[in-house]
Order: C-alpha cells, then sequence, then structure tokens
C-alpha cells in the first residue's frame, strides 16, 4: 500500500515499501513469485527399478502490485497518470508469469524424459534436481535477461 498525491510522492513510496527481489539492491516497483509443484505416480519399471507415471506439473504465479490510498480521492489527471504508470508494470509482471509457464512446459517435457531409476527414492531424487536445475539455469535467467531488457527498452524521463 503506498500513499501520495503526486507522481513523485508515488514513486518514492514505490521505492521505499515496494516488494524486494533478488536484483542487486533489492527494490522492485511490483513483484511475481512463481512456485512449481509436481506430482508423480511411482510403478514398478518393466525390467525392475522405479518409473514415474502420470506426471503433472502446476505452476502458481502471485502478483504484487502497488496499491494506491488515495487513488479515489485523487485528480482526473493524476488517476491517468497512475493508471497508465500500473498497466505498464501489469504488463512487465504478466511477463514474468509467461516466462514461468513457458519454462513450466520445458520442466515437464524434462521430467517425462528421465529413465527409470534402481528405485523410487533415487529417481524422485532426480526429478527434484531436474526441477532445481531447469529452474536455475533456464528460467530464473531467462526472467534476469527479461528484466534487463526491459530496463534497457525504458523510456527515459
Amino acid at each position: 500500500e503506498i500513499s501520495g498525491r503526486s507522481l513523485r510522492d508515488l514513486s518514492g513510496q514505490m521505492a521505499e515499501h515496494g516488494p524486494t527481489d533478488s536484483t542487486p539492491g533489492g527494490e522492485a516497483l511490483a513483484s511475481t513469485a512463481t512456485g512449481f509443484r509436481y506430482e508423480a505416480q511411482f510403478v514398478e519399471a518393466p525390467g525392475g527399478g522405479c518409473a514415474a507415471t502420470e506426471i503433472s506439473l502446476d505452476v502458481e504465479s502471485i502478483y504484487e502490485m502497488p496499491r494506491w490510498l488515495e487513488y479515489e480521492k485523487a485528480s482526473k489527471k493524476l488517476r491517468a497518470q497512475w493508471d497508465k504508470i500500473y498497466e505498464s508494470l501489469w504488463i512487465h509482471e504478466r511477463g514474468h508469469g509467461e516466462i514461468a509457464r513457458r519454462g513450466a512446459n520445458l520442466l515437464y517435457s524434462e521430467l517425462t524424459k528421465i529413465p527409470p531409476a534402481a528405485d523410487c527414492e533415487t529417481l524422485q531424487a532426480e526429478m527434484k534436481e531436474m526441477v532445481k536445475y531447469v529452474g536455475n539455469t533456464i528460467i530464473a535467467p531467462a526472467q534476469r535477461k527479461y528484466d534487463r531488457k526491459q530496463r534497457n527498452e525504458a523510456p527515459s524521463e
């Protein structure tokens, strides 16, 4: 929640009270937190060992957006300016959600390719490692690249 009677006030409030993220300095005007949850049935594989079947993967994105407390009391002009800023933030955050969804599709594909293992404990560990690997080496770098690209393309004021 932020307060202010001018764009300068609102900008300062967003910087001061906005969500923190993993970028240097940790400041953000809005944020998207994404989580992946997978489930699988583990069965005895033909020839022995353990195989994963009926794999499902859910991705959840939680968006944290600024909420301006005095919006209804503000002038029409200031509300219009705020609406433009908010829309830009929302479009940007939805982009992070889309990257997460594309990453989830890739992750699902990789999970289905894991061959049977000697036992189910080993197979579960391999699946957890795949989740970490795709998250850390593909999805997280794509999110950072998106932020860098967006910052470089942002109109200067």
